[in-house]
């Protein structure tokens, strides 16, 4: 039996940032069925990658890493709020990122290529950069679920809180009952 780990690369995002997301957080309140992040894991995933056998991370170290010489760094701020659905019901409540997105586009693009040439399939739905906020059961109640979108609405962050975006992070998911953790296992600087 192969050992694996479930994997993602991911843009950690500093302090200042991961605390204003945390009060957001709060602010939401407790919708019964849905999950909040835990402020110290938030992260904006750049490729999820599933299932990695544990003798291929070296290699996929490698290719990471080369990505990240590639792409210069760049700046991202806190963008609008947002609702991923399925079937006319939320399911992820999010914050979106602005800055230099042509950036974040082009190392997306670079991870895509990069990764699938080690067969991690290629995501078919786009890439809509997010930090994910709240994740929702489909059994909560919808007057809760309104509610909760419409305190997400009147969310406002701060101007001028920044993410850079220096180092990408291949990090491991150990999914647990009260949520998931999150382990760097090795994070890349962005050289350009």
């Amino acid at each position: 039996m192969k050992a694996t780990i479930r994997a993602f690369v991911a843009i950690q995002l500093p302090v200042a940032v991961k605390s204003a997301l945390g009060s957001a957080i709060a602010e939401i309140g407790s919708l019964r069925g849905a999950h909040p992040v835990k402020p110290e894991g938030v992260h904006l995933t750049l490729k999820f990658l599933g299932d990695v056998d544990v003798k291929r991370v070296g290699s996929l170290c490698e290719a990471i890493e080369a990505v990240a010489w590639s792409v210069a760094p760049f700046s991202l701020s806190l963008g609008g709020m947002g609702v991923f659905s399925e079937s006319r019901s939320a399911r992820v409540l999010w914050v979106g990122v602005t800055g230099q997105i042509e950036l974040l586009q082009e190392l997306r693009r670079d991870l895509e290529s990069t990764t699938s040439a080690f067969g991690f399939t290629k995501d078919r739905r786009g890439f809509s950069p997010h930090i994910t906020l709240v994740r929702v059961r489909p059994e909560s109640p919808s007057e809760e679920l309104n509610k909760t979108i419409e305190a997400l609405s009147r969310l406002k962050f701060l101007d001028g809180l920044q993410i850079p975006v220096s180092h990408i992070s291949l990090m491991r998911s150990t999914l647990r009952p009260k949520g998931a953790s999150y382990d760097t296992l090795a994070s890349f600087r962005l050289v350009g």
